[in-house]
C-alpha cells in the first residue's frame, strides 16, 4: 500500500506542477505557497522536466501535509 501511496502523491506533485508552465509561474506560486527561494528557484528552473532534475525539492514544496490540507486520505500506515 505504501508504495501505491507514493506513486499516487508523486502523480499529483506532477499534475499540478504541469499547471505552471512556465518558470515564472512556477516561481511565483510555490513561493505564495511559503516554500523558500532556493527550492522554488530550483524548482521552477526546471519546470518541464523537474521529475529528472527537482524530485527531492518537489517533495519539499508538496509534503505530505499539503495532502493532508487536500482532504486526500493516506493509504500507507
Amino acid at each position: 500500500m505504501d508504495e501505491i501511496d507514493k506513486w499516487i502523491r508523486h502523480r499529483i506533485r506532477a499534475i499540478q506542477l504541469k499547471h505552471w508552465k512556465r518558470g515564472r509561474t512556477a516561481y511565483r506560486e510555490l513561493r505564495q505557497r511559503g516554500v523558500a527561494h532556493d527550492t522554488a528557484i530550483g524548482i521552477a528552473m526546471y519546470v518541464r522536466s523537474w521529475w529528472r532534475t527537482a524530485n527531492q525539492l518537489v517533495h519539499v514544496a508538496f509534503p505530505k501535509s499539503y495532502f493532508d490540507q487536500l482532504g486526500i486520505p493516506r493509504l500507507g500506515r
